[in-house]
């Protein structure tokens, strides 16, 4: 079983790199790391990571940093505005992204490893107890975003939220 810091180390770089790369940020900074879920985000999105155990992935922000990132993303000004659903979609498919580089991370540890779909909430998702949890927070150019690591155990163990 792969450790929590392990998949929180991953993803961490994933973001890194998908901030600096997809989204055009100048710098990515980890501001901090704790164990549990970030509580202070109103929106973010999920993505279950399937395979001997079940890992949730989650990128959560404010709306305005999911909005900031979504319209990164797609390429867009500060200015332009986007319908919720587009923010939502585009979100989910930067966590997509990110998911498929902790796959392909370097080690190995990571695989064989099924992508679910991911979902986006508004609001705050709610996990069983018996779940291990850590929260990365990190800085694109300023904008704040969470990413969360949900370990729910072996395959069978895995619900939805």
């Amino acid at each position: 079983m792969t450790t929590l810091a392990a998949w929180v180390e991953a993803g961490v770089g994933a973001m890194r790199e998908v901030g600096t790369t997809v989204l055009g940020c100048g710098e990515v900074e980890l501001l901090r790391t704790f164990d549990g879920l970030d509580e202070t985000s109103e929106s973010g999105a999920y993505l279950p990571l399937i395979g001997d155990e079940v890992v949730e992935l989650g990128l959560l922000g404010a709306e305005s940093s999911c909005a900031f990132a979504a319209r990164s993303l797609l390429g867009m000004s500060p200015e332009e505005e986007m319908p919720p659903g587009d923010v939502a979609d585009a979100f989910c498919e930067i966590l997509n992204i990110a998911s498929g580089l902790v796959k392909a991370h370097p080690s190995g540890a990571f695989e064989p490893l099924k992508t679910g779909l991911p979902l986006f909430i508004r609001g705050h998702a709610v996990f069983r107890d018996g779940v291990q949890a850590a929260t990365a927070e990190l800085s694109f150019d300023g904008v704040p975003m969470s990413l969360v690591v949900v370990l729910r155990g072996e395959s069978g163990a895995h619900a939805g939220t």
